[in-house]
């Protein structure tokens, strides 16, 4: 074959390749066409690589394929139509490949339709993802110029994408920004490292807008960055909220940084959220434990700084979980006192945590007490006031346990009101301030009582105690002086000093104040006036006087004996009044003998028994049978000399030490029915008007006295009254049943069973006894009874039992017109109910029959059970009482029957003649 036969053989093969190619070619070239988008970019990057993927394919393909042809066409025409070999082979080879080339073009025409049937699909919805995209989304050249921006730029931005193709982005981004970003910018396309960015971008109305954006390299198909795609995003909103929870967040640090407390808020895990500065200065936290946010090592250290410190590390443990809140004072070693209020952290529902709020209140602590300890004193003399020193009475007096004590010191500044008027207020008020320092002293509380009155409370002391504090504070007063300025005269200092003893002289505050005032007067008549002597006898003043008497009536007037009220009325002169011994003596009728006696004072309790022995002893008291005679008090100025004493009431005397005695008698009319004695220490110490003052209280002492007796003779009539009255009911009762002869003994028997049962089921004194009086009557209806009815032999007609019946009728009807019988009335109807309801004359059941019915039923049916009857014998007590407990809930009340059965268990029953239960079975 020549070579013209090759070309013209061939020509067509090739052009057919040639076309295929050219068409391959110009379909990759077609993207250029719209390089002014993004898809074509994208499309031309594509084509290049399907086209390099598929020649390389078809050059492997085609050149196995003819490699398999021409062998087998080499080999046939070798053997079939030429002997030269090479020539056959050349010619083969050609033709195959001329075929091959042809086939190959076909098929790669229709692979390459369908991958640009593909690619148009991909392109559209990556075109739609783009377009519908609220992100930013551009494609920019290596010099920021913009290819390709997506339609967010005009719904965001307000911009075309005609206005942005081809623009720069410099015109665009804020100057401030520029530099950084260009820098960014370079870094993608130069690297091909992607990169995140902030910056502002002008707005088509000229605003800034923050914007977030990321670039990603454009990679050709050689692997060149030809420049960069950059997703951004509005993020103003975000910005906005960012601040504005920023702005917050900033506040509230401010606000918790400011504030006076301090504020610690852990979790449940105790990892510390938040402490401001102040809690940690407060309590003195080093920088790294605040660092590490650990709470448990924060909460040691804060409790070894506490006076409790398992106190608060207990509680801590266990607010932590819980949902409750606390507010607790704690007190710190250093002195500090805090504030601690404590709230659940409530995150979602749930508590998260704990927010603890300490605040320093020491000094607010130490000026409330200021000024708490300010209104409890006096403003002029610094000791308490009326109401502080008040309330420390009652707690000293709360706290005395057993047999302890403590005693109480009323001081009364002696003229006061004329200091002020001589030497004017400055030294009344020095006078004032001079008391309440002399009777500071021995652990004293004191404080000023009214405007001249001082009270001292010497806890745990008793007498003797006391009046060694009442000495100590009487030699600083007799040392003080108060020195006027303006003449330079010095003033005295003076005052009357009482005591009173708790609880031994009084049991109430009340008690001890009027005891410890009276006897503050009182000591006006006995004030010292050197060491170990005292002050000529002072009269005790027609006011004060008056004021004792006042308090003596509501003594004598009270509830309780007649010994009980004299002996208060002994004590109350003894302490009000200034006297030492004070004994009054009520008569008996016919005789000079005391019959009540009651002594009070300050010696022994041996010298007043051989007293009291003495003159219980005597026929004849000449002291009484003066004062008698001449009906007025006796003023004994030497009672240890006095010869009209027996020489034992003489030797009692002077073991008391009384030196001056008064007995002033006791008149009621014509007769003298007691004396009222008093003995001082002191000599001379009676006067005129201390026995004008004695006789009121005797006078007094003398109606109650009177009183008494009489209502002892009230009482002893009522009792001859009250047994004349039950003699009378036994009579009428017995009156009823005369018919029978044993009667008398019945009704004893019923009353005695029928109180004894009472007294089991817990009736009171008088209870008991009415109940009693009502059994006695119980029958009293029988009065009504014909006496055939009564004494008739065997069983009654039905007319005479209807006619029996009625007895109970009768019987209430006749009681209840009496006053005083109501209770005997209702005994009288109901004692013949039965529990189960089937008795007469109401049928009443159970409850509804009243108890005191039921009371008397049992014991009337135990009597005749066991008593001597005309129509029956007796029963022993054993089988009286198995009979009733078996009619028990049928017939009788159940809780009567069990009082008889314990009653019986115990061996209380017994008949009127004395027989218990054992004793009748003997």
């Amino acid at each position: 074959m020549t070579s013209e036969d090759e070309d013209q053989t061939t020509a067509p093969a090739a052009s057919v390749a040639a076309a295929g190619a050219r068409r391959l070619l110009r379909a990759g070239g077609e993207a250029p066409a719209s390089s002014g988008s993004i898809f074509g970019k994208v499309l031309t990057a594509y084509s290049m690589v399907w086209l390099a993927i598929a020649l390389g394919a078809i050059f492997w393909v085609v050149d196995s394929f003819v490699d398999a042809l021409i062998f087998q066409q080499g080999a046939a025409l070798d053997q079939t139509i030429s002997p030269d070999p090479f020539e056959i082979w050349v010619r083969s080879s050609v033709v195959v490949l001329l075929v091959g080339l042809g086939f190959y073009a076909q098929k790669f025409g229709n692979e390459r339709q369908r991958a640009m049937q593909d690619l148009r699909e991909s392109q559209q919805q990556l075109q739609l993802v783009v377009e519908t995209s609220p992100d930013l989304i551009a494609l920019q050249e290596p010099d920021g110029t913009y290819q390709f921006v997506n339609s967010a730029y005009r719904k965001l931005l307000g911009y075309e994408a005609s206005e942005l193709v081809g623009r720069s982005a410099k015109d665009l981004i804020h100057p401030d920004d520029f530099d950084d970003l260009a820098a960014r910018y370079r870094e993608i396309t130069e690297s091909g490292q992607a990169t995140d960015a902030s910056f502002r971008f002008r707005h088509a109305d000229g605003r800034w807008i923050p914007i977030e954006a990321n670039g990603q390299a454009f990679i050709d198909v050689t692997g060149r960055p030809i420049g960069a795609v950059i997703v951004s995003r509005d993020v103003t909103q975000r910005r906005h909220a960012e601040q504005a929870i920023q702005e917050s967040e900033a506040i509230l640090k401010a606000t918790l940084e400011s504030t006076a407390d301090g504020i610690l808020v852990v979790d449940n895990e105790w990892r510390v959220i938040y402490a401001n500065e102040l809690f940690v200065e407060s309590w003195g936290l080093p920088k790294d434990m605040v660092e590490t946010a650990d709470a448990r090592r924060i909460l040691p250290f804060a409790a070894e700084q506490v006076v409790d410190p398992s106190g608060l590390a207990a509680q801590a443990q266990r607010l932590l979980p819980s949902s409750e809140t606390s507010l607790d004072t704690i007190t710190l070693k250093d002195g500090r006192i805090f504030e601690q209020y404590t709230v659940p952290l409530i995150v979602a529902g749930d508590v998260a945590g704990r927010v603890v709020s300490t605040r320093d209140i020491t000094e607010r602590t130490r000026a409330e007490e200021a000024l708490r300890e300010q209104a409890r004193r006096d403003p002029l003399t610094g000791m308490l006031n009326h109401a502080a020193i008040i309330d420390a009475l009652r707690g000293a007096m709360a706290a005395v346990d057993g047999d302890a004590t403590c005693a109480i010191a009323m001081v009364d500044v002696d003229g006061l009101k004329a200091a002020n008027d001589t030497y004017g207020h400055q030294v009344g008020d020095a006078l004032l301030i001079s008391v309440g320092h002399a009777m500071s002293r021995r652990g004293a509380i004191v404080g000023r009582y009214g405007g001249d009155e001082f009270l001292a409370i010497i806890p745990s002391a008793d007498r003797e105690e006391a009046e060694r504090y009442r000495d100590e504070v009487a030699v600083a007063l007799a040392d003080a002086r108060v020195r006027e300025a303006e003449t330079g005269a010095t003033v005295s200092v003076t005052a009357s000093i009482g005591l009173a003893i708790y609880p031994e002289d009084g049991r109430t505050a009340y008690e001890i104040l009027d005891l410890s005032d009276s006897a503050m007067y009182a000591s006006r008549r006995q004030r010292p006036v050197g060491p170990g002597e005292l002050s000529p006898s002072r009269p005790l003043g027609g006011e004060r006087a008056a004021a004792m008497v006042g308090q003596i009536v509501p003594l004598l007037t009270a509830s309780g004996t007649i010994e009980d009220k004299l002996r208060l009325v002994a004590h109350r002169l003894s302490v009000g009044a200034g006297y030492d011994a004070v004994n009054v003596d009520v008569f008996a009728q016919a005789s000079d003998l005391p019959s009540v006696r009651n002594t009070f004072s300050h010696v022994p309790d041996e010298v007043v028994d051989a007293w009291q022995g003495e003159r219980r002893r005597m026929e004849d008291d000449p002291v009484l049978r003066h004062v008698r005679s001449t009906r007025r008090a006796l003023i004994l100025e030497d009672p240890q000399n006095d010869q009209r004493l027996t020489e034992v009431q003489r030797d009692v005397l002077r073991t008391a030490e009384l030196q001056s005695a008064v007995v002033v008698p006791l008149f009621w009319e014509d007769e003298m029915i007691g004396a009222l004695s008093i003995g001082t220490k002191r000599r001379d110490a009676f006067t005129a008007e201390d026995i004008e003052f004695l006789t009121a209280i005797a006078t007094q002492i003398t109606s109650v006295a009177r009183m008494a007796t009489l209502v002892d003779k009230l009482q002893s009539t009522s009792d001859h009254l009250a047994q004349a009255r039950e003699d009378a009911v036994l009579l009428l009762a017995a009156s009823a049943e005369a018919h029978d002869t044993t009667t008398g003994q019945h009704l004893r028997g019923v009353r005695s069973l029928t109180e004894a049962l009472a007294g089991d089921l817990s009736y009171d004194e008088e209870g008991i006894r009415q109940l009693g009086m009502a059994a006695v009557l119980h029958d009293i209806g029988k009065i009504r009874v014909p006496d055939h009815v009564l004494s008739a032999p065997g069983k009654l007609s039905d007319e005479q039992w209807q006619i029996l019946k009625q007895h109970t009728v009768w019987g209430a009807e006749f009681l209840k017109h009496h006053e005083g019988f109501e209770l005997a009335a209702a005994v009288a109807r109901s004692h013949h109910e039965r529990w189960d309801g089937t008795g007469y004359p109401d049928g009443l059941p159970g409850e509804d029959i009243p108890e005191a019915a039921a009371i008397v039923a049992v014991a009337d049916a135990f009597d005749a059970i066991t008593s001597n009857r005309p129509y029956s014998g007796h029963q022993p007590f054993d089988e009286a009482v198995q009979e009733i407990v078996t009619f028990s809930g049928k017939q009788f009340s159940p809780r009567v029957v069990a009082a008889l059965s314990r009653l019986h268990e115990k061996g209380d029953l017994a008949k009127p003649n004395g027989l218990t239960a054992t004793e009748q079975a003997a």
